[in-house]
């Protein structure tokens, strides 16, 4: 799915609607998961890649 937004998005000349944050941020569920199940479930924190800039982005207004 993600394959085909971004192709969508470069026939039309515009930016993708995600960034590198984005990325990142879905790249790590997996290690995040691991560690807690090696944890025996307990609570890992999540890593905040933008450092609170996250809060200030704008809004993406999809349809």
């Amino acid at each position: 799915m993600i394959w085909s937004r971004l192709a969508i998005a470069l026939r039309e000349n515009k930016l993708p609607d995600w960034d590198v944050y984005d990325s990142v941020t879905s790249s790590a569920i997996s290690p995040v998961t691991e560690a807690s199940v090696a944890g025996r479930g307990k609570p890992v924190d999540f890593p905040d890649f933008t450092k609170g800039k996250w809060k200030t982005n704008p809004k993406l207004d999809l349809v």
